[in-house]
């Protein structure tokens, strides 16, 4: 009797006794008298020219795309298997943070746009350090340092910029000049009318 060729069902081939690997394998076929006997290495061949599908509707391919997983259908009724992709709503449990990706150090994550997005990491600013678990602000003096550094300038907002208005003499007071003016250093209308009369 002919050995089945590659290709053929599986199902058709019977053993009738154990293997230990030198034995030789009785067969049968159904409702077939004769038995026939192959050698292992001769079930080996055939074997490796087997595409097996998978039961219950599988495919029988060989390969399947990537990303994919062999799963029934994502909602409804039960139904035969396919390779697809997975869901969102089909992923269950708690999602750590130690399963995020790596996060750059001291930076937050978060969302800087007016819309909705998929956070991102965002630089803190000037004057803002971690302490910690903990977001601080923290000493402001280097920043001023940098407008005026002198012992008592004023700081005044100009008109686009911070600036800081240098110490004046003694006896002079700090005096606005209306809207949209920078204030100045002048002198006191009670010293001026003892000066002047």
């Amino acid at each position: 009797m002919p050995i089945p060729a590659p290709g053929g069902p599986i199902s058709q081939m019977t053993p009738v006794s154990a293997v230990n690997g030198t034995e030789q394998i009785p067969c049968i076929y159904p409702n077939v008298i004769a038995n026939y006997v192959l050698t292992p290495v001769q079930v080996q061949t055939w074997l490796q020219g087997q595409i097996w599908p998978v039961s219950a509707g599988g495919t029988g391919t060989a390969t399947a795309s990537a990303h994919t997983v062999f799963a029934g259908p994502s909602s409804g009724g039960a139904a035969a298997p396919a390779f697809r992709t997975l869901a969102f709503s089909e992923l269950t449990g708690t999602v750590t943070y130690a399963q995020l990706q790596n996060e750059t150090g001291l930076t937050l994550l978060g969302n800087p746009t007016s819309g909705a997005a998929a956070p991102s990491e965002i630089t803190l600013g000037p004057g803002l350090s971690f302490a910690g678990g903990a977001l601080d602000v923290i000493a402001i003096s280097p920043d001023l340092d940098t407008i005026g550094s002198t012992q008592g300038d004023t700081l005044f907002r100009g008109a686009s910029v911070w600036q800081a208005l240098a110490p004046g003499t003694v006896n002079q007071v700090l005096t606005s000049a209306g809207p949209s003016a920078n204030p100045f250093w002048g002198i006191s209308p009670i010293v001026a009318a003892l000066i002047y009369g």
